[in-house]
């Protein structure tokens, strides 16, 4: 498979990308957040809302990338499938979990 993607399909690449930056941030927080109180305490307000202000940036991404799969789609439906194929390719070599 050619995985090389079109000009046309990168701004949407580009925000899927952003996409797993920021629910990688807010997952590794929250991670690490669970290992701090495992067995004692809770949160801070300020730990607790710097998470919300995570999971904020990310909900902000996907909603990004949305749009950009969806101009994208609209703009050259060739591109978006190979775009499709490419994420799902890259997903399975990577085995990307959605836990």
């Amino acid at each position: 498979m050619n995985t090389s993607l079109s000009e046309s399909a990168l701004p949407a690449f580009q925000s899927y990308n952003a996409m797993e930056a920021t629910k990688e941030r807010h997952l590794r927080y929250l991670k690490m957040l669970e290992g701090k109180y495992e067995k004692y305490g809770s949160p801070s307000e300020t730990e607790n809302d710097f998470l919300a202000q995570l999971l904020s940036d990310h909900n902000q991404m996907v909603s990004f990338f949305k749009s950009a799969m969806e101009a994208l789609r609209g703009q050259d439906e060739s591109a978006h499938q190979q775009l499709l194929k490419y994420l799902t390719l890259l997903n399975d070599q990577l085995q990307i979990q959605y836990n």
